[in-house]
Formats: structure tokens, sequence, C-alpha cells
């Protein structure tokens, strides 16, 4: 596939040198970054043993491809603009979910500048390599999104369909593709090295918040009536939404040229040359930009003294022992530098409000009639308990990492009882997701509910604890970050989670029941509590035979001495 796409970039090598690209150097970058993409393994579809499947990524395709079928038949049922708006839309979606997972790590990859900036090779080759790059894999995405589309909308409208839904779909990938390009690379002129990086990763949540937050919402937001007669000369913010401009060029198919379409064609052919245009004039100064991201300045410094003080701090409250206490401070200061932990569990935060605000809503009522009925009802315990059922998913990402062979040092420092890290890691993802998730929702409660929810909130803390306990005391014998991100699924410990989410509800629903026992809601805090604290002790008391007990079914090697050291049941492996 790689020849087949390198000689697709051959007939416009003359468009790309007139660009300003070397285009020898630019192809030798692009047949190296392809080849490297046809050895990447796919975490999504790893198997037991860690190993990927060869066609990891046409399985992708294909799963792409059955979701784009359900979004083809919006084209049978609606009207011609608002069926090929949400056909657009959920491509660019889709896109843009997959340039916020993988986009930063290619455009901002610094692993070659050892290689390329030692070389006489100019920045706008080195973009405009990573951007092909971006849109070879974009356009493969696309195309399985919208096959589906294609099929019927050439039913429907006629072999005339390809070309121009061919061409508006290119336009809508130079629109997502530009876009992203121009806000990263302003942002790196604007700014350097661990801050930008910050930057991009609070981008990235946010982004991936309001997707998910979009999905949910709009659909109950539709009304398919109203879609299969849904004009365009009836909401004038329609020339606002950039999936109307490549909705308008298919309508004309249909009803004829006319002036709101003619005028959305426009923007469709306008903005993504633009955007295009925008980001190779910022292009220039790109090696450099990426050079000075290697390098970590003050303020981020001593922005991370700042959180190691701050850990240390929370340390003195949070822990007994010496080693809990070292624990404790190294694992907090590794989170908080940790992105892809952050990426993975900040999101749950917003969720809970996203999910909860769902399932208070609901209904016929106005909004301001639901809010001054809601103290009346017990919906409080769906918004703290959606908490609780979202806080062991933030317990299972501290396990892995991305260097999780840097864990060696577990099995090196002199460890007796690895109850303890395990104890300091539950008490830092607590402290800082779990606690500060549910301080939202617990104040957001008592702003609805008044004084009169403050035992549901006390009781509902403590049973997040116990959730969170139990979650740690039966699946959580692994150490922090040393595991790969893949083995989550390929060991099944993902769906080991999705039961404790129901132990949660089933937590949700005896509180419910308590609250129908006079002084039961009371009654049931200290108890909650008691269980809080007995499953701790026993947590913190986990052996080195327990977990080399559950590394060996795993896969994972090891040694004999660590064999032996199992089979008595406590104390560390030697080095």
């Amino acid at each position: 596939m790689a020849k087949l796409i390198l000689s697709l970039f051959d007939c416009i090598s003359w468009a790309l040198r007139r660009a300003g690209v070397d285009y020898p150097q630019f192809r030798s970058l692009l047949g190296v970054k392809l080849t490297l993409d046809g050895r990447r393994r796919f975490t999504a579809f790893q198997q037991r043993g860690g190993k990927a499947p060869r066609n990891a990524f046409a399985g992708a395709l294909l799963m792409n491809a059955f979701m784009g079928f359900f979004v083809a038949m919006l084209l049978l049922i609606a009207s011609p603009l608002a069926a090929l708006m949400l056909v657009h839309a959920f491509v660019m979606v889709v896109i843009a979910l997959s340039l916020i997972a993988d986009f930063s790590s290619v455009l901002l990859d610094t692993t070659d500048n050892q290689i390329l900036q030692s070389r006489p090779i100019t920045s706008r080759t080195i973009l405009a390599a990573r951007l092909a790059h971006v849109s070879t894999y974009v356009s493969l995405l696309t195309l399985s999104l919208a096959a589906a589309s294609f099929f019927v909308g050439t039913v429907k409208y006629g072999v005339v369909f390809v070309p121009v839904f061919a061409l508006t779909l290119v336009a809508a990938v130079c629109l997502i593709v530009g876009a992203v390009n121009v806000l990263y690379l302003l942002a790196m002129r604007l700014t350097s090295g661990e801050r930008l990086r910050d930057i991009i990763l609070y981008f990235q949540v946010g982004m991936t918040v309001l997707v998910i937050g979009g999905y949910q919402v709009l659909p109950r937001l539709m009304d398919m009536k109203q879609l299969a007669t849904w004009r365009l000369a009836d909401h004038w913010w329609v020339y606002l939404i950039p999936p109307a401009w490549f909705a308008a060029p298919v309508e004309l198919l249909t009803s004829g040229p006319d002036t709101p379409q003619l005028v959305l064609t426009t923007l469709g052919i306008v903005a993504p040359l633009g955007m295009l245009a925008a980001a190779l004039r910022l292009a220039p100064g790109f090696k450099e930009a990426l050079a000075r991201l290697e390098a970590a300045p003050e303020s981020s410094k001593d922005a991370s003294l700042t959180t190691g003080r701050r850990g240390r701090r929370l340390s003195l409250w949070l822990t007994r022992r010496p080693v809990e206490r070292a624990a404790f401070d190294f694992l907090w200061c590794l989170a908080g530098r940790d992105r892809q932990f952050k990426l993975r569990t900040y999101p749950n935060i917003a969720m809970v409000f996203i999910f909860g605000a769902l399932m208070m809503f609901t209904g016929s009522k106005g909004l301001r009639q639901t809010l001054s009925s809601l103290p009346q009802t017990h919906k409080d315990l769906l918004l703290l308990y959606m908490c609780c059922a979202l806080a062991p998913t933030a317990l299972l990402q501290i396990r892995y990492s991305d260097g999780y062979e840097a864990a060696w040092i577990y099995r090196a420092a002199p460890l007796a009882n690895p109850g303890e890290v395990l104890l300091a890691a539950w008490k830092v993802v607590v402290a800082r997701i779990v606690l500060p998730a549910f301080a939202l929702v617990a104040v957001t409660t008592l702003v609805i509910w008044r004084a009169s929810a403050i035992p549901d909130v006390l009781l509902a803390f403590c049973a997040t604890l116990v959730v969170c306990a139990l979650h740690g005391l039966l699946i959580g014998d692994r150490l922090p970050f040393s595991e790969p991100l893949g083995t989550m699924e390929s060991s099944g410990r993902a769906s080991r989670v999705i039961v404790y989410m129901f132990l949660a509800m089933a937590f949700g629903g005896l509180h419910y029941a308590l609250t129908f026992v006079p002084h039961g809601v009371a009654i049931a805090i200290p108890a909650a509590a008691l269980a809080t604290w007995l499953a701790l002790r026993a947590y913190g008391r986990t052996s080195w035979g327990k977990i080399l007990a559950r590394e060996e079914p795993s896969g994972t090697p090891t040694t004999g001495r660590q064999r032996s050291e199992k089979g008595r049941g406590s104390g560390a492996p030697s080095r």
C-alpha cells in the first residue's frame, strides 16, 4: 500500500515543488513514515499475549464502515441538506477524534530531531511530509466512514452523486487538517516546551468531552419528522456550520441553483483552501519550534516543584509509614507529569456531569420547571452515584503506561511489602481524580437540594470509597505504571470494571431504599466507613506472592528466584 500511496503523490509532485517542498526528501520521509505505520501495533486489536493481528488497521476500517452504514440511512428519511449535513458532521467528528488521539504524536514528534536537524532539510519539507502522512491516514479513514453513504446516495440521487460527494469529503478533510495545523502552529509560536504540551493536553481533553457530550445530547434534540421537511431558508445559523457548507453542493443536484446553496458552496471551497494556505504560511520555523519542545523552561520546572511540594503536604495527611509516604510522593509527581494518564482519566470528571444532567433533565418539562421540582425528588442520588460508578475507571488507568519498562525499579528496591506502594497509588488516584470529581458533584447537589442532601452526600462519598477499596482489593494487585496499555483489553479487566460500575449502581439502589427507613442513611454512614477501612487495611498487606501469581497467567515472565519468593508468599524478589 505504501508504494501505491507514494505513486499517487508522484502525480502531484509539481504542486509540492511550487509550494517550496523538496520533493525527493519529502518522498523519502513519507515512505519511512508509511513503512513504520505498517509495523505499528493497534491497541484496540491486541490479543492475549500482547500480539497484534496483521490486519488490525483493516479491522478498524471495517468497524468504521459498519458505523457509517447506519448514518447513511439518514439519506433515505431526511431532506437532502439535513441528511448530508449529518453525514458530513459524522465523518468530521470521527476524524477529529482520530486527530485528537494521534495528531499531536505525529505532528509534534521530536524523536527524529537528532537525525533530521543535522540534515539540510527545510521546515516546509518536514511539515509537508507530516501533513501528507496525516492526510493519508485520514483519507483511508474517511473512505471507510463514507462507503455506505456513497452507495445509498448513488441509489437515491444517481451516479453524479459520487464525484460531488467525493469532492465535498476532500474539502471537509482539508478543512479539519488545516484548522488543527493552524491551531498547533500558532500555539508553537506563542509558547514552547512543557507549557505547549499542557495546552495540547487540555485541548485534547476538552475536545473529547465536547464530542462525547454532543454525541449524547444532539440525538435527543433531533426530531425525525422535522428532518424530513427541514429547509435552509428557515435557519440563518446554518451558514456558521461547516457541515452545511459541504452538504449544499449535493442539494444543488436535487433542487437546482439557489442563492443560499451557492453561498454555502462557496464557503465550502474557500474555507479549506484558506486553512491550508494559512498552515503553509506558518510553516517556516516549524523545525526550530520542534527543537524548543525538547527544552524544559524554568516555568515548567517551577510548576513541577510546586506540584511536588503539594504532594508532600498531602502525604503527611494521608500516609503513615515511610515507604508508603515515599511512594505517594513519587507517584503523585509521576501522575501529574504523565499526559497519557491524564488524557485517559480527566474526561471522566466531565462525563459525570454530562450523563448526570442527561438523567436528571429527561422529560417533557421545561428547564426552569425541572430545576424547581428537583428538590422534591431523589435524583441527587443519580448524580452522586454516577461519580461512584466512574471512579474505578480512574483506578484502573494508573497501572498502564507507555514507559512500563521502567517498572523494574519496584523489584530493584528493597520492598518487603508491595501493598504499601499499591495503597499509595490508590490514595494518589483518589486524591487527584475521585475527590475533585466528587467535590464538584457534592457542591452541585448541595446548591440544588440544600442542607437536606448532606446525609446523602456523606453516604454516597463513603460508598464511593467502598467501591474504590473493593476494586483495589480484588483486581488492583498491579503495581502502578507497570503494564502496557494493550493488556487491559486482552486480559478482560475492562469487563471487571463494568461489574464494579453495576456494583456502584447497586449501592445507589440500597441508598435509595434507606431513604424510606428512619435514620437509615445516618446509620449506614459509619458502616460504610468501617468497610472502607477494613478493605484498605487488607489491600495494604498485599504480598509479592499475590502479585507474581497474577503475573504468570497473563504471560509475564518471572525468574526462578521470583517463583521461589512467590512460593514463600511474602518478601520482595531479590535483585
